[in-house]
């Protein structure tokens, strides 16, 4: 998990994101004052997380406690809680929605994240033990990971999955109650050629 302690890195994180925003919505649109898409909140939330991280991180007080204002102004707004230096470059919101990370999470690259989910610790054994996920992962919509569990890169989470188990196994689609591997799948294999 790579957390961003320069302007160069911040920049690098923010562009990755921009662009993948950038696909579904026209560039220009995002840098409007009115809200009139769903991409600008989306847009909004990852540039407010991602300047809370860098000033945080290299100590800009004042910077860093205006930008993790502004983050969670926005964020109790639309009932989402993704905390800082948690998810690394790359972070995909597909829609926005109740969306709820806890802060002792670790999340890699390339991460895609529907609403409704739940990446949390199991309250009955370790209120700081949370999900280790890994690069390209996508989670789908009402999905739940709890407790100290580890998920594989190019993982699959199907909707409405509860996963309490580690899934060491690349390239699987997990389903079900509880989470379990249902099948194997090529999608990250087939995009090899340029990054996710």
């Amino acid at each position: 998990m790579r957390t961003i302690n320069s302007k160069k890195e911040l920049k690098d994180f923010l562009n990755k994101e921009y662009s993948i925003i950038k696909d579904d919505c026209h560039g220009i649109v995002l840098h409007l004052p009115l809200i009139i898409c769903e991409e600008q909140i989306k847009y909004r939330i990852i540039k407010y997380l991602r300047k809370a991280e860098y000033h945080t991180n290299v100590n800009h007080k004042i910077r860093g406690f205006f930008y993790r204002l502004k983050l969670f102004n926005i964020e109790t707004k639309y009932c989402m809680l993704i905390p800082m230096n948690v998810i690394d470059k790359g972070l995909n919101i597909a829609h926005i929605g109740n969306i709820m990370i806890n802060d002792n999470a670790k999340i890699g690259k390339n991460v895609k994240i529907y609403p409704n989910i739940v990446v949390g610790n199991n309250e009955f054994k370790s209120h700081t033990k949370c999900p280790t996920i890994g690069n390209n992962v996508f989670i789908g919509t009402g999905a739940k990971l709890f407790g100290d569990i580890k998920v594989a890169d190019n993982c699959i989470i199907a909707a409405n999955s509860v996963v309490t188990k580690s899934i060491n196994q690349k390239n699987s689609v997990i389903g079900g109650i509880p989470g379990s591997i249902i099948k194997k799948h090529n999608y990250y294999i087939e995009l090899n050629n340029h990054e996710y």
